[in-house]
């Protein structure tokens, strides 16, 4: 147990008293608890539902496991082999919507690594059959999924046309039915390292792209038109940067959007920081923030109109964990 002071104010009676609250934290859980190597999960809840993706070895190839519970994570019920072949099955990821939970990963039972898709209809309880989103002869890997409504969107690199270039497929049907696969960066460079953020029917790609001859990012806009069904994109947008790029991420709420990254270029490294209007209505012009740093393993996180970096620098003769926070509120 944990326990926090909480301070309460009042204007009438400015004075303040001081309450003690408790937050509980739960008996650690072993979901796989296995004699393999479980590896990799990925979480995301709905409602009173968590639900829980990994990949693990246990039956001599890695396979992608799923459990769920109904009750806030107190208890799980039996795990499930969502793959279930010979093929190495890996890196899961997985978004929920309503009753709605879908899970997409790699997996090369065809001889080539493939994008597998599965989805269940009622919280996890039983899942329909699997779905090879990719289906050809190229290599597709690092899927992305998320989903808003009725709507899924699914992303991953592929190097089918002999070059690695990113691919987008969506369903407006809760994943029943997908719509055919769209190459979204089509170009002679390398287009690699795809995320994908939706809100409503709208929805943003972004990627790392060298085609130009040097590390940039990439992002393209697109939305549901609500007449016809049809997905539809805007112009491809390129976001100069500097020196080697990592993989971009996608900063998203109610109220803040941007694409955020690391460049790296001799012993300089930058924190990129790209707001979006995407989902603001505002005409403002987009700029681009740098935040100097010698900077690795960069995590973020955007809540409330508000971005938080944190990332390991070296200052002087050693390495630092720093903090940074960027508010969309210009009063706050």
């Amino acid at each position: 147990m944990v326990s926090f002071m909480l301070l309460l104010y009042s204007t009438a009676n400015p004075v303040i008293a001081i309450e003690p609250m408790s937050v509980f934290f739960g008996e650690e859980i072993n979901i796989s608890n296995n004699n393999g190597t479980s590896e990799l999960p990925q979480i995301t809840s709905q409602g009173n539902n968590v639900y829980v993706v990994w990949q693990d070895n246990t039956t001599g190839n890695n396979d992608v496991y799923f459990a769920y519970s109904p009750d806030n994570g107190k208890t799980f019920e039996s795990l499930r082999n969502l793959s279930k072949n010979n093929g190495t099955s890996e890196l899961p990821q997985i978004t929920s919507q309503g009753n709605n939970v879908y899970v997409v990963w790699q997996d090369n039972t065809t001889g080539n690594n493939d994008v597998y898709f599965a989805y269940s209809p009622d919280n996890g309880k039983a899942f329909e059959s699997l779905r090879n989103l990719s289906k050809n002869n190229g290599t597709s890997e690092l899927p992305q999924i998320t989903s808003q409504g009725n709507n899924v969107y699914v992303v991953w690199q592929d190097n089918t046309t002999g070059n690695n270039d990113v691919y987008f497929k969506s369903s407006s049907s809760n994943g029943t039915k997908f719509k055919s696969t769209r190459n979204l960066s089509k170009n002679n460079g390398t287009s690699e390292f795809p995320q994908v953020s939706s809100s409503n029917d709208n929805f943003l790609v972004i990627w790392k792209d060298n085609s130009n001859g040097i590390d940039d990012v990439f992002f393209k806009e697109g939305r549901k038109d609500i007449l016809t069904n049809n997905f539809e994109f805007d112009s491809l947008n390129r976001i100069h940067s500097f020196g080697e790029v990592s993989k971009p991420k996608i900063l998203a709420d109610a109220n803040f959007l941007a694409g955020v990254w690391t460049s790296h270029s001799g012993n300089a490294s930058v924190i990129n920081f790209y707001p979006l209007k995407f989902f603001d209505d505002s005409d403002n012009s987009i700029q681009l923030t740098r935040l100097s740093a010698e900077i690795t393993n960069l995590s973020t996180f955007g809540a409330n109109a508000n971005l938080y970096c944190v990332w390991a620098g070296k200052s002087y003769s050693n390495t630092d964990i720093f903090f940074k926070r960027i508010s969309s509120n210009m009063s706050d």
